[in-house]
């Protein structure tokens, strides 16, 4: 036991020593409420703008003059200009929308949508079109003698039923796309870790002479693991910490809405697939004989969170079958994501740590075994 502290203690200074590491696992605490703050900036300077103006492409100006007069009203300036070459000013930012009238389907809106500027400008148009086909419904109504309040029969109040606080926007975002981020931090946090303290050392040739001390491989390889797991929970908490900061410099961010119970959920799934990426990543790194070969079998490994969180973002955790929770990746998103939403099904929650530190110890076993090996000595 007394050995196994010594290298991790050896372990933990090596890596705090190494600079650019620690450069890389700070570095989320800023990028992330840098991108937000681009984000927001190009939101609000969009609004900003669509507020003041927006400029119509149509391939006939005077079939679109109504919508243009209703946009008007709210104190906007629209230009409606004939082109051409619609498609590619529009594209080029020149016009905000392209607005054409049809026979067969009345209007025909055209937008790019990677233009925020472009999207918004769709919401207004939309909402002039339906505002003018409501005026067109209530004339309609008055010619025959009817009273428009039958139309008050059609009026709904959306409520949602979602367990979450009064920060309702921002909660939802973190339940979607939350889970799926922590995933990816959590695989990729100690990739950098393990490439050195395993195939780093093995190219180097130091890893043979520390198998020729008297340190048992046994301490020498959960040392090492140990120093990986610690640095995915860190390089985690810091990569969480900087999402959470991007929200909070918003002014209208009141925090999270996580009760105790909630957190501690989340630190018990977290804390636990930190323990199998760990596990995974330290035995990928030991079973290649090369940093390169380490670097791409790790490489794969991390890109699976990145698949599977993206496919599975919007999966409702309602729909989730108890057999799903046993494939691991996906029993984190999952359970991640019912932790953030308040619905977590206890069975689910069990099968899902239970099932993880299984495999995680699989691959902790087969590690040691590459370890207790000759295969791990340099030739």
């Amino acid at each position: 036991m007394k050995s196994f502290f010594v290298v991790l203690r050896k372990e933990l200074l090596d890596c705090f020593r190494d600079k650019r590491s620690l450069v890389m696992m700070i570095l989320p605490l800023f990028i992330f409420p840098l991108l937000l703050n681009i984000y927001n900036r190009q939101i609000a300077s969009a609004d900003e703008s669509l507020s003041k103006q927006i400029i119509l492409a149509t391939n006939d100006e005077s079939k679109i003059k109504e919508i243009a007069e209703i946009i008007s009203l709210n104190g906007i300036d629209v230009d409606i200009i004939v082109t051409e070459d619609a498609a590619t000013e529009l594209k080029s930012g020149q016009v905000s929308l392209i607005v054409n009238k049809n026979d067969e389907n009345g209007f025909q809106i055209i937008y790019d949508q990677n233009s925020i500027k472009s999207t918004k400008a769709t919401a207004i148009a939309s909402s002039a079109i339906e505002s003018a086909k409501t005026a067109m419904l209530y004339e309609v109504l008055t010619v025959h003698g009817e009273s428009i309040d039958i139309l008050s029969e059609y009026h709904y109040v959306c409520e949602d039923v979602a367990t979450i606080t009064d920060n309702d926007n921002h909660n939802s975002m973190i339940s979607v796309i939350g889970p799926m981020l922590i995933v990816m931090f959590i695989a990729t946090g100690g990739s950098g870790i393990a490439l050195d303290l395993f195939c780093g050392e093995k190219e180097r040739g130091s890893l043979e002479s520390l198998l020729a001390t008297k340190i048992s491989r046994k301490a020498l390889y959960f040392a090492k693991t140990v120093t990986v797991f610690l640095f995915v929970c860190l390089s985690t908490l810091v990569s969480v910490g900087g999402y959470l900061i991007s929200f909070a410099l918003e002014d209208d961010f009141k925090g999270i809405g996580m009760s105790a119970h909630q957190v501690l959920l989340f630190f018990i799934v977290t804390g636990i697939f930190a323990f199998f990426t760990a596990s995974v990543i330290s035995m990928l790194s030991l079973s290649a004989k090369t940093v390169k070969e380490g670097s791409l079998r790790i490489n794969l490994f991390t890109l699976l969170p990145t698949i599977i969180g993206g496919a599975a973002m919007y999966i409702e955790t309602g729909n989730i079958s108890t057999a799903t929770n046993f494939i691991p990746i996906i029993n984190t998103l999952n359970a991640l994501k019912a932790v953030f939403s308040g619905t977590t099904i206890a069975t689910h929650f069990i099968i899902t740590i239970v099932s993880t530190t299984i495999y995680g110890l699989f691959f902790l076993l087969i590690g040691y075994a590459l370890m207790s090996s000759e295969k791990v000595i340099s030739k």
